[in-house]
């Protein structure tokens, strides 16, 4: 370490400081067991300093680690929102109550046997499962960052570990959501869509 603060003079490396919690690092034990340090930093010369005039460095609290993120940036990137066509989504399938909203719109459907029966059969599918999807799952990508936010947040508010047990909680929760979104974009990888696209076959044929 000694060494380590020798090079820091050296070269005349400033601390960027930092936004967000007080500690990048935590053993994710409760209670007085919890141990909570700041071990990363970030630096930079004053040339350095001077040149990207108003950078901030962000603690960002991670579900999946007991190490914060660290984000350098200047600016925080928003993502815009679009319109899309209608996809049946594999997450779906791990709730029951998705083959109860398809069985339904089926066998509510009339003229079943004409194809234009089975159209309108198709349709009340597809809205009832978008109408479920918006009040189960959501935009889930707008979840993860508003339960993020909570966790930062309860995370900032936790300065003698009395709230692990919140905070074990909440990164569960985070964590349901991030495999929900893993499985929505392995769902449109080029490699396996075509597989388990809109079709998705042996669950449909489950049912």
């Amino acid at each position: 370490m000694a060494g380590f603060r020798e090079v820091v003079n050296a070269c005349g490396f400033k601390d960027l400081g930092y936004s967000g919690p007080d500690f990048t690092w935590c053993n994710m034990q409760e209670g007085e067991n919890r141990v909570l340090l700041r071990l990363d930093r970030a630096f930079a010369t004053n040339d350095w300093i001077n040149y990207f005039n108003g950078t901030r460095v962000l603690h960002l609290v991670d579900s999946t680690s007991d190490h914060c993120a660290m984000l350098v940036a200047d600016s925080i990137a928003v993502q815009p929102s679009r319109k899309r066509r209608f996809h049946f989504e594999e997450m779906w399938t791990k709730k029951e109550e998705c083959k109860e909203i398809i069985r339904n719109a089926w066998e509510g459907g009339l003229h079943q046997g004409t194809p234009g029966g089975i159209t309108s059969s198709l349709q009340n599918c597809a809205t009832d499962l978008e109408r479920w999807n918006k009040s189960v799952f959501g935009f889930v990508p707008k979840q993860i960052q508003s339960k993020r936010k909570a966790l930062n947040d309860l995370t900032l508010q936790d300065r003698n570990g009395v709230m692990g047990k919140e905070i074990n909680s909440l990164r569960r929760e985070i964590n349901d959501l991030l495999d929900c979104e893993e499985t929505f974009w392995h769902q449109r990888s080029r490699i396996l869509w075509y597989g388990q696209g809109d079709r998705n076959t042996k669950f449909f044929g489950r049912i």
